[in-house]
């Protein structure tokens, strides 16, 4: 089974900064990380456990320059175990035993994508430029202070046309 998980980071950092940022992210989360040569990574078995036995995960992240920033793809190539193919062997003669490898397959499959996108989260945070707007209006506030002003100002707003019934 093959899916993909994708992000947008919009910065103005280099490729080389987003990649070793994504190397660190992943050595966090995946038993084994490695940079290939054309610049793209491999990981394998992300967010190790023990239910992680009934699967194998190979994932290949690419580094694709955009407009304004870089799209960070996941490519995940996940696949039963063979200790899945044992444990879906051996529980078939039972009633209902035979779901818990299918359940555990396809948890793992979601924990594998969250793991993911939780990683480009915080690489993207790490780096993300968020550009406010080139004119700020920033308008004056009144303080009015007694009594007699605050009726004042009551009475003004209230006596508009709008207001009329």
């Amino acid at each position: 089974m093959r899916f993909e998980v994708s992000e947008q980071v919009r910065t103005r950092t280099d490729i080389a900064t987003i990649i070793y940022a994504l190397f660190e992210q992943l050595a966090k989360v995946s038993a084994r990380v490695r940079l290939t040569d054309d610049g793209s990574l491999i990981a394998k078995r992300i967010e190790p456990s023990f239910a992680s036995i009934v699967r194998f995960d190979q994932t290949n992240f690419i580094v694709e320059p955009k407009e304004g920033g870089f799209l960070l793809v996941a490519e995940v190539s996940y696949r039963p175990s063979s200790t899945f193919w044992v444990i879906l062997f051996m529980c078939i003669p039972t009633f209902v035993a035979w779901l818990v490898p299918i359940f555990l397959y396809n948890w793992q499959k979601e924990i594998v994508r969250l793991a993911i996108g939780d990683v480009f989260e915080r690489v993207k945070n790490e780096f993300e430029v968020i550009e406010a707007p080139s004119r700020i209006r920033i308008r004056p506030a009144m303080v009015v202070r007694g009594r007699e002003h605050a009726f004042i100002f009551a009475r003004a707003h209230t006596a508009s046309p709008c207001n009329k019934p």
